[in-house]
């Protein structure tokens, strides 16, 4: 008998044996999960070596044992689910058994019977032995068997057969099945998706029908108000009649009161004094009665009691912004000095209406956190600081008296008011839509004074019936010049009351973010479009917009314009600050505008700022730490942070303020005060990036990666270039978004051009994109990898193929471009490769691909740029007792390349590559191979020297000219000559160093034209603003730079 067993268990338990096995005695008491190691019969548990040790200290060592089979809970559920499933098939199993059984039985008998008929049995002399014995002895005499196996093979395998043709049909049957179902789904899904498209057109036709009838309400409503707009127009043009005739009365009655003051403003001109005048008292009213003929004084002096709660009707004196914890003001002397003629010249034309242009407006455009607020800010306290140093110079010089006013005025009577757009004062339809642009900036003009937001002031206008054409910008800069009047009268009668002549009020009005009020008007006015014209807006009908919204700020400042021309009791020193420069613009009738340009701060004086902010910190860790990392300069860690973060105000003001958030700790171990440091770095690296990272520019990938190289390769570009061919985004439109800084050209061709700057910061986040540099070379400091000086020299291998291939990549997209090309042709003796480019490439002097660095005037091969790659050699230097050990082999870059290809074959290709030199050459860090307009090749040996910064040490130039010398008998020796041809064309040395050079000799470079050298005063040049600082800070002052261009000279 046979008995089948099924398949499907058998894999149930070996996948059962493959699963973790927990002890239950640790789950039930415990509830701890610990990996069991025997199985208890008796008990019938998984037990842990502990529970074991127990168990057999129990008096339970005699229970067998054997390996863990697995009990959890979850398992016995569903083993007790499956069993009752596993039951019912095995019902079923044993049933089908059975009747093969029977049929096997029924086999097996005519087996029997067929055997019966073939065997013959003759069994004879049989003895069993006892049971001790354990054997059994037969003697067989004869025994014939004659087995037919081949009937009882056949039989068995017509079993199999069946077996699996049964099965085989079952499978089928399954697959049938499930093709029904499949094709049953895919008839329901179209019927539904045929459903949902019929809905759909029927909520089409619905929206359209509501459309339709939409439009036509809303034409019949336009016609309604068209026809009423016709009947108030009549009515205004009536009432405007009637109001010329009253102004032109008005007019008569004032000119003949200006013949008189004329006269007694030529006296005082000559004198250059402002005389008294008495006035008239003026009847007060009580500003709670609900009357509507307001004059200016008593609305002034209704809101000064409500508002203010002062009983003086006096105006505030000095209305400044708030002042924060802000940085030292550095860097800014120049602009100053600008300012400051600027307000002489209006000082001295100030009431004169021969011409509109004398007056001038100063604009100070520029990206955000440059500082164009703080230097209006701080405009007030370097005049009177210039104006104390003149007084004490000039104090008995009686032929300046004019100069002795303006300083005495800007001392004793001056005034700085700030107007933020962005800080309610912004775009208000029902205002400045309404009425004339001198009430709209009068209304404003109040505001400041009052500390109110325009939108207050207004609804309090309404609420007491106040008309607001009172407030005109004339009539508010009337109430000034009166209240200052009354100030000075005070303090004569109090100081000296035989004068009798007053000093002119010096009020410089500063406008910050300007450009929002246009935006604002811009945009309110598309929306207007489109809700009259129901369709999309072309561009032209935006420019329109804009230009419109840019005329009605222009008009606004006229206003202030037209009382600088007329008052002589007054000099305004207007100063509108915001991130556009073209938004703001005269006709050359006009008032003139003066442009003031602002540049990033200086290193050195970022580095000063924080130094005198160590010295004034209380005892504490951190002070420790800046002394460490800045004051004494033990490690670079501190300055390379500064530089990371850019050269920006704004953002140095945050890194300071998160500096001061480590003032009151105090740690116990000195490694975690040095963490510290890096973690303050990497706090301001995604707090800038996540706040003032703002703009859509960086969407777009050829933008961006426009951006990145421009500020790689330092080109000048205007304001108005586009960026792109595809996209009529200028740089202009993305510096009045405020994510881009520009900085000016000093050179004298240039002096309208910009430079595009991004601080390390933006750049390290766009490179972590677009992959200009490998990320790697632009890591942020941390404690274990501080950056030190060998990381600069794989760092300028990676600078010197960066900078190759934008070259390349901005010349194919901007051939039109200030770069110089010339026209490289082979010579007729060349490869094939090399002869069939006679088409336009870039060529180079390397003046140019070496930027700031000094070489030779006389170098005239220019260098064919093509991509660069880079790669390294395999064998090291050979040094013995400290002298080189020359050989043919030392400099033998032809086969120690790391690459299958050899050196020759790469030049024969024409590629031009970078080689890192091996440990231990003290002579050459670094080989670049390039081509000159012949197609021939170039050789370049780089050697790089480095100092520690706190020493400040210097190079003498015969340092430089030694290595000079050692370096080109060893090239020459070793690498000029292969099988008896001359394998480089040209040879070049290039020398680069932190440090200065002392006795340097230009003679010396123009007679040996293949020496090239990088100092500490053109290295900010050859690597630009935002990664000199990764040169280890070699960058140097404008004096030192200076100093060296006179020795220049001398010699």
């Amino acid at each position: 008998m046979t008995n089948y067993k099924p398949i499907k268990l058998q894999k149930e338990e070996t996948e059962e044996e493959t699963t973790t096995i927990w002890c239950d005695c640790c789950l039930e008491q415990n509830n701890r999960k610990v990996a069991a190691i025997i199985y208890c019969n008796e008990c019938e548990e998984n037990q842990c070596e502990e529970c074991d040790l127990m168990h057999k200290s129990n008096k339970f060592s005699n229970h067998t044992r054997t390996d863990p089979i697995p009990k959890s809970k979850k398992e016995k559920e569903t083993k007790i689910k499956k069993g009752n499933e596993i039951e019912t098939v095995l019902q079923s199993l044993e049933q089908e058994i059975q009747e093969k059984n029977q049929k096997i039985r029924k086999l097996e008998k005519k087996i029997d019977k067929m055997q019966k008929d073939v065997f013959n049995w003759e069994v004879e002399n049989v003895e069993l032995m006892d049971d001790d014995n354990q054997t059994i002895k037969i003697k067989k005499n004869t025994m014939l068997i004659k087995i037919n196996e081949k009937n009882i093979k056949l039989k068995t395998q017509q079993l199999e057969k069946l077996e699996q043709e049964q099965k085989e049909k079952e499978l089928k049957q399954e697959q049938k099945e499930k093709e029904l179902k499949q094709k049953q789904k895919e008839k329901e899904l179209i019927q539904e998706q045929k459903e949902k498209e019929l809905k759909q057109e029927q909520k089409e036709k619905e929206l359209k029908e509501k459309q339709q009838k939409q439009e036509q309400r809303i034409r019949e409503k336009i016609k309604d108000l068209e026809e009423k707009i016709k009947v108030l127009k009549q009515e205004l043009m009536e009432k405007e009649q009637k109001q010329e005739q009253k102004e032109k009365i008005e007019k008569e009655l004032q000119d003949q009161q200006k013949y008189l003051q004329i006269y007694e403003e030529q006296l005082d001109q000559c004198l250059g004094i402002v005389p008294i005048t008495q006035k008239k008292k003026e009847i007060t009213i009580n500003p709670q009665t609900k009357e509507k003929n307001y004059n200016l004084k008593q609305a002034m002096e209704y809101f000064l009691k409500k508002v203010q709660k002062n009983k003086d009707t006096d105006l505030i004196k000095t209305s400044k912004k708030g002042e924060e914890e802000l940085l030292e003001f550095v860097d800014r002397e120049k602009e100053l000095e600008k300012m400051f003629n600027l307000l002489e010249s209006n000082f001295d034309e100030r009431g004169k209406n021969i011409e509109k242009r004398v007056q001038k407006f100063i604009l100070i455009p520029g990206g955000a956190g440059l500082g164009k607020t703080r230097l209006g800010y701080e405009f007030l306290s370097y005049c009177k600081k210039e104006s104390e140093k003149y007084l004490l110079e000039n104090h008995n010089n009686k032929s300046q008296k004019k100069n002795q006013l303006m300083h005495q005025s800007i001392l004793y009577n001056s005034q700085y008011l700030y107007m933020d757009i962005s800080n309610g004062k912004k775009f208000i339809p029902e205002i400045d839509l309404k009425y004339k642009p001198e009430v709209c900036l009068g209304l404003r003009i109040t505001c400041t004074l009052l500390n109110l937001s325009l939108d207050d002031f207004f609804d309090q206008l309404k609420d007491n019936k106040i008309d607001p054409n009172i407030f005109k910008t004339v009539n508010i800069f009337q109430y000034i010049i009166n209240s200052n009047i009354k100030k000075q009268k005070k303090e004569k009668e109090k100081e000296n009351p035989r004068r009798n002549s007053l000093m002119p009020l010096i009020f410089i009005f500063h406008i910050d973010e300007f450009q929002l009020y246009i935006d604002q008007m811009t945009r309110y006015l598309i929306k207007e479009m489109k809700n009259k014209n129901l369709q999309q807006i072309s561009e032209e009908n935006k420019q329109d917009c804009y230009q419109e919204s840019k005329s009605n700020f222009k008009e606004l400042l006229k206003t202030i314009g037209h009382i600088m021309t007329s008052r002589w009791e007054i000099c305004i020193v207007p100063i509108c600050s915001g991130t556009s420069a073209f938004d703001i613009s005269f006709l050359s009738t006009e008032y003139s505008r003066r442009l003031i340009t602002l540049e990033p701060l200086k290193f050195e004086s970022i580095k000063k700022i924080f130094q005198n902010y160590t010295n004034q910190l209380p005892e504490g860790f951190l002070k420790e730490i800046l002394k460490k990392h800045l004051i004494r300069e033990e490690k670079n860690a501190f300055q390379v942070i500064l530089g990371d973060i850019g050269l920006i105000p704004r953002y140095l003001n945050e890194f300071k303020k998160l500096l001061k958030s480590y003032e009151k700790l105090n740690f116990e171990k000195k490694q975690s005060n040095v963490n510290s440091l890096y973690e303050i770095e990497f706090k301001i690296f995604s707090q800038l990036n996540n706040a003032y990272f703002f703009g859509e520019f960086h969407k777009n990938v050829e933008i961006s990666k426009r951006i990145l190289e421009l500020s790689l390769l330092l080109v000048p570009i205007s304001r108005n270039d586009q960026i792109i061919k595809e996209n009529n985004l200028t740089f202009h439109d993305l510096e009045r978004e405020g994510t881009l800084f520009l900085i000016p050209s000093s050179s004298i061709e240039d002096s309208d051009k910009f430079f595009v700057y991004i601080p390390f910061i933006f750049l390290h986040y766009l490179n972590r994109k677009y992959l200009l540099f490998e990320n790697k070379y632009l890591k942020p400091i941390n404690l274990k990898e501080e950056w030190n000086w060998q990381d600069f020299e794989n760092f300028h291998l990676e600078f010197e193929r960066v900078y190759n291939n934008t070259l390349l990549s901005y010349y194919k997209t901007t051939p039109s471009s200030k770069l110089t090309t010339t026209t490289s042709s082979s010579s007729s003796s060349s490869s094939s490769s090399s002869s069939s480019s006679s088409s336009k490439s870039l060529c180079l002097p390397l003046k140019k691909i070496y930027r700031g660095a000094y070489i030779s005037k006389n170098q005239k091969p220019e260098i064919q740029l093509s991509e660069l790659k880079k790669y390294s050699l395999k064998n090291q230097c050979i040094i013995k007792n400290n002298s080189i050990l020359i050989k043919k082999n030392f400099f033998d870059i032809i086969n120690n390349l790391d690459e299958k290809e050899n050196l020759i074959e790469k030049i024969e290709k024409k590629e031009s590559c970078i080689i890192k030199s091996s440990e231990g050459n003290p002579l050459v860090d670094s080989f670049i191979i390039r081509y000159d307009n012949n197609l021939k090749p170039v050789l370049i040996s780089c050697q790089l020297k480095h100092t520690v910064l706190s020493n400040n040490l210097t190079i003498n130039f015969r340092e430089i000219k030694d290595w000079y010398k050692k370096t080109k008998k060893c090239i020459k020796n070793g690498l000029t000559k292969k099988n008896n041809h001359q394998i480089f064309q040209h040879f070049f040395y290039l020398w680069m160093t932190n440090r200065k050079i002392d006795d340097f000799n230009q003679q010396y470079l123009d007679d040996h034209p293949d020496l090239i050298i990088i100092c500490k005063s053109n290295l900010k040049e050859y690597l630009g603003n935002n990664l000199a600082h990764r040169g280890l800070l070699a960058v140097a002052t404008k004096k030192e730079i200076e100093n060296e261009k006179k020795k220049e000279n001398r010699k």
